[in-house]
């Protein structure tokens, strides 16, 4: 299978983690992430200028199934509930962009949902579609998905201006990606 097929075949595929499981979005999803996407801290952070629509959801969802350079997951914890998406996009011969990775608030607390959802994100993107650089850009005033970021060995290269916000431009290498690390911090939390 070529780059593209692998892609698309993983939309349908389940990643299954520690704390939580990537579930390629269904449609049966868009409400929720409607909702989240609404959410006024994710609003803010993804540079959201105002609220979606459940039919807008469903236009780019439309879209999206077609698309075979784009994976988007839910982050289902492990009793079935969406708590967050994360995506990577832009998928290509060596590269790819992750991105949209949000948490729902009244989940956040509960385990490392993000900082394993994008482990398992880069894991595929390294191990399964052999890729070799990832991108990252996170909203510069982000502190906590800055600071996941660099945890996980994304290097900052320069600050880039999206719509008049800032935001940090992140590259990882799989040399550079710290997977051991990341491992340590997921087993504190299963030891907890």
């Amino acid at each position: 299978m070529n780059l593209e097929e692998i892609v698309f075949s993983y939309k349908q595929n389940v990643i299954e983690g520690s704390f939580c499981n990537l579930i390629p979005i269904r449609e049966i999803d868009l409400n929720d992430i409607v909702m989240l996407r609404n959410q006024e801290r994710n609003k803010y952070f993804l540079h959201q200028e105002s609220d979606i629509t459940l039919e807008q959801q469903r236009i780019w969802y439309q879209k999206y199934c077609i698309r075979k350079d784009d994976i988007y997951w839910g982050i289902h914890n492990k009793k079935g509930n969406l708590v967050g998406t994360i995506r990577l996009y832009d998928i290509s011969d060596g590269s790819c962009e992750e991105g949209s990775c949000i948490i729902d608030e009244n989940y956040a607390k509960e385990a490392p949902y993000a900082i394993e959802a994008k482990y398992l994100t880069i894991q595929f993107a390294f191990e399964i579609l052999h890729l070799n650089r990832m991108v990252n850009e996170n909203k510069k005033d982000n502190r906590v998905m800055n600071s996941f970021s660099k945890q996980l060995g994304f290097e900052k290269i320069k600050t880039v201006t999206i719509r008049d916000a800032e935001f940090n431009y992140y590259v990882l290498t799989p040399e550079q990606f710290q997977k051991e690390k990341v491992q340590q911090i997921l087993e504190y939390w299963s030891n907890r």
